[in-house]
């Protein structure tokens, strides 16, 4: 780090408004949905804006969560440092890691992790490259962020060309069908997606961590531009399908999609993505990121992701940096303790 980067506290509404300055701006950063999650963990934030004498490099949501008696423990940031100001440049990201570490790992004695949010290919390995010139290793027994990419640099006309065979036909029978589409960035379609899903997740047998009525509760805290965009696609007077998608930076990102029986059969979920994909085309987003996918567990999402065709990506990270000394180790030892007793 150059002896002139320094680290400041910024307050909540500084820091929303300072993050839309970044092309990697999004959600897991913004303050109200880092408070929703550090609740849940029993965690506390700490916003970092990271400067060059008056140059704002980078910006940080810090989650820190602490061990007790002994001291030391986790600082950990989900989906940043937000520094990218162009495409494939990743000089920001050097210089904010180096002041990040040099804060929470040097000085507090914390060890610091960052899951690293999505770029282009090339500044996806060049983030890889600074994490690992830099001291960084990757968290081996923690779960990637993998996911398909779409690029909105080509027309819609080519996407749609360039998407396989089946998802193509499939879209062609949903425009057949009379279905309605309704969306809004307000609340008036959370609770019709929220019985969506919860029927959706009824019927398959599963939970989630992050489950739909998060995203309710947290829209009306959220400030207008930062508000997720919620569409439903309605058959015959019914909702049959609902999407939620986050729309900053340069990514869409889609974080809860759900439909029913009759919408399932009807293949609304087609016309519903392919919808969103055409409207963060118009409003000017780059990527259009389909979001994560499990492909053992969840085969036939993983195949409709798929089915578009986009660039296989995987996010930087996560990655660690630990000091030396007993507080790493110790908290490497709590962390497995908790695993293994939590998942029984």
């Amino acid at each position: 780090m150059n002896n002139y980067d320094s680290i400041e506290s910024v307050d909540p509404y500084r820091f929303n408004e300072l993050a839309t300055r970044f092309l990697d701006d999004n959600y897991q950063q913004h303050y109200a949905y880092a408070q929703a999650i550090a609740q849940r963990q029993h965690a506390r934030n700490e916003l970092v804006a990271i400067y060059d004498s008056d140059e704002l490099l980078g910006l940080a949501c810090v989650r820190i969560r602490q061990l007790p008696l002994i001291g030391g423990g986790v600082a950990y940031i989900s989906g940043g440092p937000l520094t990218r100001k162009n495409c494939d440049d990743t000089t920001g990201l050097v210089r904010a890691l180096n002041a990040l570490r040099d804060e929470y790992v040097d000085r507090r004695k914390l060890t610091l992790r960052i899951l690293a949010p999505l770029g282009s290919p090339t500044w996806n390995r060049k983030a890889n490259e600074a994490f690992e010139d830099n001291g960084f290793r990757i968290i081996t027994h923690a779960r990637r962020y993998q996911t398909f990419v779409l690029d909105l640099q080509s027309s819609l006309e080519d996407l749609r060309d360039h998407c396989s065979k089946y998802w193509r036909r499939n879209l062609r029978r949903a425009e057949r069908r009379k279905f309605v589409i309704e969306s809004s960035s307000s609340s008036v379609l959370m609770p019709t997606i929220c019985a969506l899903y919860e029927r959706l997740l009824k019927r398959k047998g599963i939970t989630t961590y992050l489950d739909v009525s998060f995203f309710a509760q947290l829209q009306p805290q959220l400030e207008e531009h930062e508000r997720f965009q919620t569409t439903v696609v309605k058959f015959e007077g019914k909702p049959v399908a609902g999407l939620i998608v986050s729309m900053l930076g340069d990514f869409c990102i889609p974080v809860i999609i759900a439909t029913d029986i009759i919408g399932m059969r009807n293949y609304a979920t087609y016309l519903l993505q392919w919808h969103s994909i055409s409207v963060a085309q118009e409003y000017g987003f780059h990527y259009y990121d389909l979001g994560a996918y499990d492909r053992e567990n969840c085969e036939g999402v993983f195949n409709f992701k798929k089915g578009l065709r986009g660039i296989e990506l995987n996010a930087p990270g996560p990655y660690e940096y630990s000091g030396s000394g007993l507080k790493p180790l110790l908290t490497s030892c709590s962390e497995s303790i908790y695993r293994r007793f939590a998942h029984r």
